[in-house]
């Protein structure tokens, strides 16, 4: 999730609560999406762009 990913990358310059209120969502929905097991599916996907990105630099 893209919001997900902009709190964690400037959550120790300003904090998740305040950016949470910047960007109108609740804090507690950025800390569920944190400690929520992946779904199998991203797991899976993010094997194959592994396999895929090493076939690419191989051709």
């Amino acid at each position: 999730m893209v919001v997900v990913d902009f709190i964690d990358a400037h959550r120790d310059e300003c904090g998740v609560e305040p950016i949470c209120q910047a960007l109108q969502i609740a804090p507690s929905a950025y800390y569920a999406h944190r400690t929520r097991t992946p779904w199998a599916r991203s797991v899976t996907d993010a094997a194959n762009t592994s396999v895929i990105e090493a076939v690419h630099a191989e051709n």
